[in-house]
Formats: C-alpha cells, sequence, structure tokens
C-alpha cells in the first residue's frame, strides 16, 4: 500500500507539544479492496473511542494553536507575505468558488495529490474535484487555523496550512442523496510555491470520517 500521510508538528525548545496529523485512511482502505460506504457505516456501529466529537473537542480542534489574529495581520511585510496569500488562495477556492484563482495563484501544470487517490495536475482535474466536492455542502463555511512556512523569494517557500470547516449536507452527489447532517471537516493542505505560484499541493481532510457523520444520519 502506498499512503499519504500529513502531520503539523508545533515544537518548542526541540520538543514536539502539539501535533496535528491526517492519514490517507479513505485510500488505505480501497487499497485494501474494501468498500468505503460500507466500513463507514459498520464503523458507526461499534464507533472509535471519542467519537462523534461533542462541540467542546470540535471547537477546541479548531482554535488549537490558532493565533488570535492572523500573523499577515498582526505582523504585516511587504513584498510576498505567505501568510496572506495561504489565506486568500483558500478563501477564494472553497468559500467564494472563485476558480479564477488557479490561474492567478497556481502555475499551469501544478501537481496535487490528495485524499482517496486523487492524484493530477492542472487547473480542469482540481476545478472538478472541488466541484464535487462542495456541491453536497452549498453553505459550507471554512476556516484557515494555522498557516506555517518556511523559505524565501529566491529560493520558494512551503507553506502549511491547518483548516476546518462546517456545512450541512444538503445537496446529492459524491456523498449520496442529502441526509440533512451538519458535518465538521477538518484537513491539512501544503504547498510549494515559486516565483509567487503553487507548483505542488499535497491535501488530505477526514473523508472516511465524514462519510462516518453522514452513515450515522441516516440510522
Amino acid at each position: 500500500v502506498d499512503v499519504l500521510v500529513i502531520a503539523n508538528c508545533v515544537a518548542l525548545e526541540n520538543e514536539i507539544f502539539l501535533e496535528h496529523v491526517l492519514y490517507n485512511n479513505s485510500s488505505l482502505l480501497r487499497q485494501l479492496g474494501l468498500d468505503l460506504e460500507q466500513v463507514a457505516a459498520g464503523m458507526v456501529k461499534s464507533p472509535p473511542a471519542g467519537w462523534p466529537r461533542d462541540a467542546g473537542t470540535w471547537q477546541a480542534l479548531r482554535s488549537a494553536a490558532r493565533p488570535g489574529r492572523p500573523i499577515s495581520q498582526s505582523s504585516p511585510v511587504s513584498g510576498f507575505d505567505p501568510d496572506r496569500f495561504a489565506r486568500e488562495t483558500m478563501d477564494g477556492l472553497w468559500n467564494r468558488k472563485d476558480y479564477d484563482v488557479l490561474a492567478a495563484k497556481y502555475s499551469p501544470s501544478f501537481a496535487f495529490r490528495g485524499p482517496t487517490d486523487r492524484s493530477f495536475a492542472g487547473a480542469g482535474p482540481y476545478t472538478a474535484m472541488l466541484t464535487a466536492l462542495l456541491a453536497p455542502f452549498p453553505d459550507l463555511d471554512l476556516q484557515v487555523d494555522e498557516v506555517y512556512w518556511m523559505g524565501n523569494d529566491e529560493e520558494g517557500y512551503l507553506t502549511s496550512e491547518r483548516w476546518s470547516a462546517t456545512g450541512t449536507h444538503l445537496g446529492p452527489g459524491l456523498y449520496g442523496e442529502p441526509s440533512g447532517c451538519q458535518v465538521q471537516i477538518w484537513g491539512i493542505s501544503q504547498h510549494r510555491i515559486v516565483n509567487g505560484v503553487i507548483v505542488s499541493e499535497w491535501m488530505l481532510f477526514n473523508e472516511l470520517d465524514l462519510m462516518m457523520q453522514i452513515a450515522a444520519a441516516r440510522r
């Protein structure tokens, strides 16, 4: 099996004190020949400890290490600002559904690798992916919880964005007929940026968990 894992680790004095990690579990299960909808429905019958998350746990996840104000506001910089760039890009694509952002902030042949075996290059497949993901949740609201980065204008930047979203399963499509379920989605996106545009993106979100939430609403 080939399983993508993304982890955001926050360290102080060479010791990690907070970690957010996502495994591409849905891809792993498919590689093992299992049906995701059946697995999700089965897991709801005997859920893991701590599932479903209560409101307090969900808010703690969203606020962990989140700055009171985005760094691009509290400590603005002249020139290219990775924090502002990341927040504007994700807000444009996920909340405003402005796919012109892809032409403005991505290279034409950027590479993407994401959840459940999604792997492609270029704006066309990316637009199709986002359209399919967002259509079932017309009221989805995404917030960027944290932005980390390293690099410089000459060598380029590596960024990592931890994000979370809420929405209502009101539309048909990728996850079946509407269930009316209020969903919690959280993810991590990472980007390689060269000359002010994204040339590579890795993204994971809790897709299997999302399917479990919908399966639970149908019981």
